[in-house]
């Protein structure tokens, strides 16, 4: 299949002579959906059964509570869980029997395509190619109950069961920090900051996590990384300044470090449900 996938994605981007710069126009004037089933169905034909779209709302996980400034001038650790819906995606059924395959071998194209990079950057046709099988990747999540797009998940409501499984494996992960005796300070669908680890820690969580929440994830291609952070930071999504006000520019403004009510819900329910001690 990796071969298909390449001959595919290198003749798109040929035909509409694509770069790096070009391709975002290129895909908001043919539309994510089209762009979306032209790849899908050019490398794997047409879908071998019919599944009807669902198109609910999910809210997603945000949890910091009013200490959180004290707690981010403190060490803290940073679990971040790479290719974290891919993963999940992975655990789904769908109208086409090999598209689990196809995530895992777009994610062994680009390794590869990146790799070849390294040693000939000038390569314009490798960075697009890499670039675009990236921004595919990025759009499956939204393309599971479009009701423009080719895909269709075998579950009714795809999205209540992302989110089910997102939970569980959450849920497991700070449980085990809870009982390790950690602080939580924040928590995100994909990434957990809490107090500081020691390699032994990392280890056992690790080890968790392959053997363990296997059930609710693909851990082959959602792997986990733990980052020790020693002093106030900004990560990429920029949710927190110095100035006092927190803000996260993909979800609510947060003004003098207190979350808004729509952010304390955790996969339907409060944080405070789940776990009394750290009530915010």
């Amino acid at each position: 299949m990796t071969n298909r996938i390449k001959e595919v994605f290198t003749s798109y981007i040929n035909e509409y002579n694509l770069t790096t710069e070009n391709l975002n126009t290129h895909i908001t004037s043919v539309s994510h959906p089209t762009f979306f089933n032209n790849l899908t169905e050019s490398i794997l034909g047409k879908p071998t059964m019919e599944c009807a779209a669902d198109n609910s709302g999910i809210s997603s996980l945000i949890y910091m509570p009013d200490s959180v400034k004290e707690k981010f001038t403190q060490a803290t650790s940073i679990i971040t869980i790479n290719s974290f819906y891919i993963g999940i995606i992975q655990k789904m059924e769908y109208n086409y029997k090999q598209f689990p395959q196809l995530c895992e071998q777009l994610l062994l194209v680009r390794k590869e395509t990146k790799s070849q990079l390294f040693n000939d950057m000038l390569n314009t046709e490798l960075d697009t190619l890499q670039y675009m099988i990236k921004v595919y990747i990025n759009i499956i999540y939204g393309m599971i109950d479009n009701p423009d797009s080719i895909l269709r998940a075998k579950n009714h409501k795809p999205r209540e069961f992302i989110v089910e499984e997102s939970k569980k494996l959450i849920l497991e992960l700070v449980a085990f920090l809870l009982n390790n005796g950690n602080s939580i300070y924040y928590i995100d669908v994909d990434e957990i900051h809490t107090s500081p680890l020691n390699q032994n820690d990392i280890n056992l969580l690790k080890d968790m996590f392959v053997n363990k929440c296997n059930k609710y994830i693909n851990t082959t291609i959602a792997t986990m990384d733990i980052e020790n952070k020693a002093s106030y930071y900004i990560m990429k999504k920029r949710y927190l300044t110095m100035d006092g006000h927190t803000f996260n520019k993909g979800i609510k403004t947060i003004d003098n470090l207190k979350t808004s009510k729509e952010n304390k819900n955790f996969f339907g329910k409060t944080y405070t449900e789940l776990f009394p001690e750290y009530a915010i």
